[in-house]
Parts: C-alpha cells; structure tokens; sequence
C-alpha cells in the first residue's frame, strides 16, 4: 500500500490514555512545555498533531469552541 505519510515514531499509551511526544517530533513541531496541540481528522478519518496556536493569539477562551 502506497502512503504519502512517514512514521517519525511510534509511543505506547500509558494510563488515562496519556502519551509522550517524542523529543524528534517536538522538535519538528517546536512544541515546548506548556504548548499546547491540536489532534486533527481530515475527511478519511486519518488523525494528526498539529501545533495549536497560542490561545491569546487567536482570541479563543476556556468556553470558546475549537473549530
């Protein structure tokens, strides 16, 4: 099967469903502590991590809906 896609890596999921970035990833990424990120689907349901920008950046607040 032919894949537009590269596996960077691969994480086990430990308790309450919590993962690491791995350090290869946050670097791609520039994702610090405290950063936050985004879990993306596009329409055939595939998932990706994206850098979610500042909050204050966008003007978004804790009750504001992510779109």
């Amino acid at each position: 099967m032919a894949t537009d896609h590269l596996i960077i890596a691969a994480v086990k999921v430990h308790g309450k469903g919590r993962v690491q970035i791995p350090k290869e990833v946050r670097a791609i990424l520039s994702v610090e502590d405290g950063d936050r990120v985004y879990f993306v689907q596009n329409n055939s349901g595939k998932i990706f991590l994206e850098k979610a920008p500042a909050l204050k950046e966008k003007g978004l607040g804790k009750y504001d809906r992510l779109r």
